[in-house]
């Protein structure tokens, strides 16, 4: 996802690029298109409309870029769901501490 994001900035003559969206709360993490100057959000329809117009090689290079970032967000939500899920699992155990009681020094 970094490497998506630097990649968009190095486009000579870029008016936008992807830039990493986190959330320090619960570690969410996406990527999202930003206008040069502005820094406005757009969405995908959006930059889609931008890149349309530009030559043929440029256009495709970035309707592979914008291929990957939702197929990278996509990704991510889906390993979120799966950590989440196991999370749940992990609490629901009721697997005991010890399979077998610990013997103390005195014996018992």
């Amino acid at each position: 996802m970094v490497a998506l994001c630097a990649a968009t900035k190095k486009v000579a003559g870029y008016s936008m690029y992807l830039a990493e969206h986190r959330r320090k709360a619960d570690g969410y993490m996406a990527l999202r298109w930003r206008e040069i100057g502005t820094r406005k959000h757009l969405s995908w329809e959006e930059a889609h409309s931008r890149y349309a117009v530009l030559p043929t090689v440029l256009r495709q290079w970035y309707e592979q870029a914008n291929a990957q970032a939702q197929e990278f967000n996509s990704q991510h939500l889906k390993l979120r769901g799966l950590v989440r899920e196991l999370k749940l699992l992990s609490q629901q155990r009721k697997v005991p501490t010890f399979a077998r009681p610990i013997p103390s020094r005195s014996g018992t």
